[in-house]
């Protein structure tokens, strides 16, 4: 990108300055990868077409398994931010009194810490870009098997069917599936439970070790309270 936008700097750029788009995302592969699951979704063996044909089933074998290898890199991220309130409590008790956490232990949970955000940020840019590059290959197939179907129609058919129907569906509704894998909840319901499970646990842990220190330290406030309690009633 430094090259590009010196050349820019340089002078206006034109088509031939541009690199080249990887044969992976052009329009060729992609779609006939996803006609020829398409028609194995819709027509059967006798090369009837299906009335329960599903358009989903044919984008998850097309593009279901790369998206599904994100999975990595969404449990590493959740993984470092579960990592991070843990990192942060044990950083506090540096400052309680008498805390029995060295000084080099602190310095180290606030270095694991920065590390933590480190990773987190660096993590995410290969992760949206990986998202954003599966939207766009899933819209340019879908944008693809449009214009050919469009351009198969008869005429009866082409009679039955706007001019803005067909444009909507490329201008509008094919548009959509490029921000389709930012808002899949594939991966939120494989790590949210799993990242809330490991918090409650560890914070009732806390939580329980606070008020035993407490029960244990002031058993004498504890019996005040009670009897107090027991006056007023």
């Amino acid at each position: 990108m430094n090259d590009l936008f010196s050349l820019g700097y340089k002078k206006p750029l034109d088509e031939n300055d541009l690199p080249r788009q990887p044969y992976a995302d052009t329009c060729e592969p992609l779609s006939e990868k996803f006609e020829k699951e398409w028609e194995k979704e819709s027509l059967d063996v006798d090369g009837k077409l299906k009335e329960d044909a599903n358009l989903l089933k044919v984008f998850w074998k097309c593009f279901g398994l790369q998206y599904a290898a994100l999975g990595i890199l969404v449990l590493f991220s959740e993984g470092l931010r579960v990592t991070l309130p843990i990192l942060l409590g044990l950083l506090v008790r540096y400052f309680e009194p008498n805390s029995s956490v060295t000084k080099t232990q602190a310095y180290l949970y606030a270095m694991a810490m920065l590390l933590c955000s480190l990773g987190i940020t660096l993590n995410n840019i290969p992760l949206n870009f990986i998202r954003q590059r599966i939207g766009m290959q899933a819209r340019i197939a879908a944008t693809t098997l449009v214009y050919k179907k469009v351009l198969r129609l008869s005429h009866t058919a082409m009679a039955k069917t706007t001019t803005g129907y067909i444009v909507n569906l490329i201008a509008s509704d094919a548009q959509k599936l490029d921000f389709a894998c930012f808002f899949s909840s594939l991966f939120d319901t494989r790590t949210v439970p799993s990242g809330h499970s490991c918090l409650f646990s560890l914070y009732s842990n806390w939580v329980a070790q606070f008020c035993w220190h407490w029960l244990a330290v002031a058993p004498c406030s504890c019996a005040d309270v009670h009897g107090k309690a027991a006056d007023a009633f």
